[in-house]
């Protein structure tokens, strides 16, 4: 479905009220609605989180309708439009783009809270990692904040200002060669070690709370790294994702009283074949799987060719193992 906004999206600052009284409403959805978060899972991605009611929602926007987040999970269900449609599309009668206006709009009823935390957890957790991964592949993007700290730390502890002296003015030339760490922002790490050197020298300019303060900033900003780790590995854990059948079999054949030998190697998801690496004899194969339509993932171990292209069949070697798509990028063929 396609409606126009007439205003200039770019000028909009209220998204609550433009959600309520403009999208919402297609939806079948009516005040009083209360916000709970926003939270983006993607570089042109974001979750709106609200409640209506004793009902739970998330109001999915991308920019282009390619992928809405949370779109076919099982803790959610989809919500239609009024006129029976799943996807609602914004434009500016201006023709400019706002994120979060201009763009595609899909509503979700979350069925199961806990899931839908952890997949939230895992979605966030994913981007960030991605921001991390992008970042990293920038010549001026360091990670040595913990390295720094821990320096830094130890200095205070043996009360040796000459180090944590040392140590801020390692951190003043990183950021004047306007460098980043992927961790912590390095005023941030300035800013405790100044602290800490402070603390140490007996005069204490700043108080034991803008001490405590500036370690927690700090703290949170490394664990931020460990807690996306692990939330990852939560929802994979749970949701360790579809199985795909991974089958292969060896044909050998005797050309001049020497033998030689092929590995023939494809996976099976669903009624489909796959053939992850490139092989003269996939061809063949291929058209045995199409000559024999009753073959499928359960019963392939029994009706393996007997021959391909001159090459027999090894007795024994035909190997059939349901894996998780995820394993698939891992195994080397």
């Amino acid at each position: 479905m396609h409606k126009e906004y007439k205003g200039d999206p770019t000028k909009l600052s209220d998204l609550d009220s433009c959600y309520e009284d403009f999208i919402l409403p297609e939806f079948g959805i009516a005040r009083p609605i209360e916000w709970a978060s926003r939270i983006k899972t993607g570089p042109d991605n974001f979750l709106h989180v609200f409640n209506a009611g004793d009902i739970k929602y998330a109001l999915a926007f991308d920019d282009y309708p390619s992928d809405f987040s949370v779109a076919g999970e099982p803790c959610v269900k989809t919500v239609r439009l009024e006129n029976g449609e799943d996807i609602l599309h914004i434009s500016a009668a201006s023709g400019k783009y706002a994120e979060n206006i201009t763009g595609a709009f899909m509503l979700f009823q979350i069925v199961d809270t806990t899931d839908f935390e952890k997949l939230l957890a895992y979605l966030e957790a994913s981007y960030e990692k991605l921001q991390q991964r992008w970042r990293e592949g920038s010549a001026h993007t360091i990670v040595v904040a913990r390295d720094l700290l821990q320096l830094a730390e130890t200095a205070a502890r043996n009360s040796d200002s000459h180090a944590l002296y040392a140590i801020k003015n390692i951190v003043d030339t990183l950021i004047l060669l306007d460098t980043e760490d992927t961790q912590v922002p390095l005023e941030t790490l300035k800013t405790y070690i100044k602290r800490l050197d402070d603390a140490g020298d007996g005069y204490y300019t700043h108080t034991k709370k803008e001490l405590e303060l500036a370690e927690k900033n700090v703290y949170s900003l490394l664990s931020k790294d460990t807690q996306a780790t692990l939330a990852i590995q939560t929802y994979e854990a749970a949701h360790p994702g579809q199985t795909v059948t991974l089958a292969s079999a060896m044909y050998a054949r005797t050309v001049n009283k020497q033998t030689e030998g092929v590995t023939v190697r494809f996976i099976v998801k669903d009624d489909t074949f796959e053939y992850p690496s490139e092989h003269f004899i996939n061809k063949a194969l291929q058209d045995y799987f199409i000559q024999n339509p009753h073959i499928n993932k359960n019963n392939i171990i029994h009706f393996m060719p007997d021959e391909l292209q001159g090459y027999r069949l090894v007795e024994g070697s035909v190997y059939v193992r349901d894996v998780f798509e995820r394993e698939l990028e891992f195994i080397a063929y």
